[in-house]
């Protein structure tokens, strides 16, 4: 990883349709997210909840050194049960959090590390009911698992959700010191 990287997050909205449509169709992002390629009217249609404010489920454009980068978003276990059901792990203050990086020129250079830690604790942790964030990367997507094992999340387990085609690989990162 080259230099010091300025992170910040700003709200997804309807702007972000194309950009989101473009990161999701992308071959080192499509596989992991909604099996294959999207395009703007399914991603319009997936994310409406978010950019209206009517879900739990937080979603942010990632911005590093002031280029629209990737997507990052975090929602809450009682309102996603049967998915955290399925992930064996606790609802009670529990969020996940999923990511991805979207720019080609930030990928395979260390910053998806920096980005969950950065992410997990300046947005999922300042939420004063959640103690525990969940990802929960396929068991398939390594670059995932060693990204946010480098931001402090420790393997659980391996579990099968049902709509998933592989295992997934559920990761855990804690609040406080």
């Amino acid at each position: 990883m080259e230099g010091e990287i300025e992170i910040a997050f700003r709200p997804v909205g309807s702007a972000d349709v194309a950009a989101l449509a473009r990161w999701l169709s992308l071959p080192h992002v499509r596989p992991w997210f909604y099996g294959g390629g999207v395009d703007e009217s399914f991603v319009a249609r997936e994310y409406e909840p978010v950019f209206a404010g009517s879900t739990s489920k937080r979603g942010f454009i990632i911005v590093l050194n002031g280029v629209d980068a990737g997507y990052a978003e975090t929602y809450l276990g009682h309102d996603h049960e049967k998915f955290f059901t399925a992930l064996n792990v606790d609802i009670a203050g529990t969020a996940g959090c999923d990511l991805l990086i979207g720019d080609l020129q930030f990928v395979g250079r260390g910053f998806g590390a920096l980005v969950i830690r950065k992410f997990t604790d300046e947005v999922i942790f300042t939420d004063a009911t959640v103690v525990r964030s969940i990802a929960g990367p396929d068991r398939r997507n390594e670059r995932s698992q060693r990204a946010f094992a480098q931001a402090g999340y420790q393997a659980l387990h391996q579990v099968q959700v049902p709509s998933d085609e592989a295992p997934a690989i559920v990761m855990q990162a804690i609040s406080g010191p």
